[in-house]
């Protein structure tokens, strides 16, 4: 069921939070917690289980990969599956996201159906 799941969405632009999170909604998820950068992000995982949490590359403070990096370093929070959103699509930036241990790793601008589909599938 996905109205238990969790997810925190993280982007430094308040439109493509709001983007993602009405993708969200219109498929069942009700349980969405959102931060402005990753240092926000890291706040939140502390104070709150979540799971899933779907991050841009690019943000202020704290980017995506480090993110990433800090959360597989930590018990608490490695084994939460991550989502990078970005418009970097350069193949040797994906292939590092994947080696980083990047759970899934989405190209901008998204494509509703698609976003969601890959979401869902995250969060079985």
């Amino acid at each position: 069921m996905l109205t238990n799941k969790k997810i925190l969405i993280a982007d430094d632009t308040s439109t493509m939070r709001s983007l993602m999170k009405g993708v969200l909604i219109r498929n069942g998820f009700t349980d969405i917690d959102e931060a402005e950068n990753g240092q926000a992000v890291m706040q939140k995982l502390a104070q709150q289980p979540y799971q899933l949490v779907i991050c841009d590359w690019n943000m202020p403070v704290m980017d995506g990969l480090e993110v990433l990096k800090t959360m597989r370093a930590n018990d608490a929070f490695s084994k939460i599956p991550f989502m990078c959103v970005t418009a970097i699509a350069d193949a040797s930036k994906v292939v590092f996201a994947i080696q980083q241990g990047v759970d899934d790793y989405i190209i901008k601008p998204l494509k509703p159906d698609d976003f969601a589909r890959r979401v869902i599938e995250l969060v079985k």
